[in-house]
């Protein structure tokens, strides 16, 4: 894929599990027999007569986003690489429709995922398959920007460092998902690879660019964040430090416009909703307010604290 060639596929084997048994349960167990074991063909999963149609060589659309690989980020490298083997080479025939969760399967240990940050609630928390996200959030990208359909997708409850607002995806085995449809008149190949260890980049193959495509978004209302102070007792006397930092919340706006090169215009609009996150401090018992910063900007009081003051509303241009 990485030249954008086509190498004619080979086929592997299996054991045959249920065959050997039998064979290894009918012999007569005498000293140094020879049990022969079945095996079965094992097709590959990208064939030649799946790609005949594909012209890999011509690139309808793609994105890139970048990732760290030290700390926290390791494992999120890891459960990038493992979601983009899992959907590198899918093929989309005209009219077909692409399942996030139903190509790449349960974000799970026996499925090759391991544990880095995800965000659950309004903070983020250690489980399988962190990272998995920015796979999902770069071809939803690709999708846009290919003017391909996109049938289900959901934003996640704040907005990623590593894309703009709005064109995010998030997904959930089993229940929350990223469907993309070729609504195309040819087939279309998922590139997903890592260009270098820091990025994962999704390319769109099969075809030119039908339509130029831009992508805006707007902003109609912000919401500040609070400070949540919680108490951990194995942390020593005096000692707090800052877990999550904050981030406010906001109603945005995207418009994707379409002008295809046969003098039609499109404009898509959809609604992304990011909550407040935040701001969360562990601090040892007994401590006192003195102990802790002054509050951010756009912090708008201690958790159980304050009463919260009518929330900010900024517009800012398309």
């Amino acid at each position: 894929m990485e030249h954008k060639k086509r190498i004619v596929d080979r086929d592997g084997q299996a054991l045959d599990i249920e065959r050997s048994i039998d064979a290894i349960a009918a012999a007569r167990h005498d000293d140094e027999e020879t049990i022969e074991l079945f095996v079965k063909p094992l097709r590959a999963r990208v064939t030649v007569n799946d790609i005949a149609n594909v012209d890999v060589e011509r690139v309808l659309s793609a994105y890139e986003t970048t990732f760290v690989t030290w700390g926290d980020g390791l494992g999120r490298a890891g459960n990038i690489q493992r979601a983009a083997a899992k959907i590198d080479g899918t093929i989309l025939l005209p009219g077909q429709t692409f399942s996030f969760n139903e190509k790449v399967g349960p974000r799970s240990p026996e499925n090759g995922f391991v544990m880095a940050p995800e965000i659950q609630g309004d903070e983020l928390v250690s489980g399988y398959g962190g990272g998995t996200c920015q796979v999902s959030s770069t071809l939803h990208a690709a999708t846009l920007f290919g003017a391909m359909e996109v049938i289900e997708r959901q934003n996640h409850s704040r907005p990623s460092s590593y894309t703009m607002p709005g064109m995010d995806a998030t997904v959930a085995y089993p229940v929350v998902d990223l469907k993309i449809r070729n609504n195309l008149s040819f087939p279309i190949m998922i590139h997903a690879y890592l260009p270098k260890p820091t990025a994962i980049r999704v390319e769109l193959l099969g075809g030119d660019p039908v339509a130029k495509v831009s992508y805006a978004y707007g902003v109609g209302h912000v919401e500040d964040f609070v400070r949540r102070i919680k108490v951990v007792g194995y942390l020593p006397a005096g000692r707090s430090f800052r877990k999550q930092k904050g981030t406010r919340g906001m109603d945005v706006t995207s418009v994707v416009t379409v002008s295809y090169f046969d003098g039609r215009v499109e404009e898509r609009k959809y609604f992304s909703g990011y909550r407040p996150a935040p701001e969360v401090f562990w601090v040892a018992p007994g401590y006192t307010d003195q102990d802790l910063p002054p509050l951010p900007e756009h912090a708008k009081g201690v958790e159980g604290q304050t009463t919260a003051r009518n929330d900010t509303s900024d517009t800012y241009p398309m």
